[in-house]
């Protein structure tokens, strides 16, 4: 498994990664929980097996969801966990024990789900979508271009790898104790934590004059 994003330690899209593990036929699967709802992804230009994403971060959406994508050439691959009625080939037929696996993602359902959890689900891709996944990034970056030029106006050497297109960078700033101590050096270690861009402007321009 690879992260896309590190907690402190962004990353770019590791693009010669991906050609690596194809190039040995390595199966790939990437955790892009801080990646997916900040940055655009389109997964028919890249070549990964699988993919898991946590509602709950970016995404916005409830704790407890969250999105795994299964290349179909890799499905195979895969043996369901957990095993129901819905995981197999048939119609409803309870007293046939054949477990031949749905042909599509549907095997990995063993039975009824959080259908509300799934609605917010929806809801927040909705939203997503409804904004745009371009506009959301561009807004993303230039909040992290704002807390960027704050930290360094006030002295703080930010350490964590600069921001590009293709890359969070979020800016790594001493924890509040430190903050208290008027500390100046942001280090991505213990005892430090990046700052969050996704709060609003004038949320982040509050902290920024503390």
């Amino acid at each position: 498994m690879l992260p896309v994003v590190r907690r402190c330690r962004p990353r770019p899209f590791p693009t010669s990664c991906l050609a690596l593990c194809q190039s040995r036929s390595v199966l790939l699967n990437l955790d892009a929980i801080q990646y997916l709802g900040v940055l655009r992804l389109d997964l028919t230009q890249c070549h990964v097996d699988f993919l898991s994403v946590g509602g709950h971060k970016w995404l916005l959406a409830p704790i407890g969801t969250g999105i795994f994508y299964c290349r179909k050439a890799s499905m195979e691959f895969l043996h369901p966990a957990n095993v129901g009625y819905h995981s197999a080939d048939k119609s409803e037929d309870h007293l046939d024990y054949d477990l031949t696996f749905r042909p599509n993602a549907g095997r990995f359902e063993e039975a009824l789900v959080n259908f509300p959890g799934i609605w917010g689900l929806e809801a927040a891709v909705n939203l997503q979508l409804e904004l745009g996944p371009k506009n959301v990034e561009r807004h993303i970056l230039d909040l992290n271009a704002v807390a960027k030029r704050g930290l360094e106006a006030k002295g703080y050497e930010i350490v964590s790898p600069p921001g590009s297109a293709r890359s969070l960078g979020q800016p790594v700033v001493p924890a509040s104790a430190a903050l208290l101590r008027g500390a100046r050096r942001a280090a991505a270690g213990p005892g430090h934590q990046p700052l969050d861009p996704g709060g609003t402007p004038s949320n982040l321009a509050v902290g920024l004059q503390q």
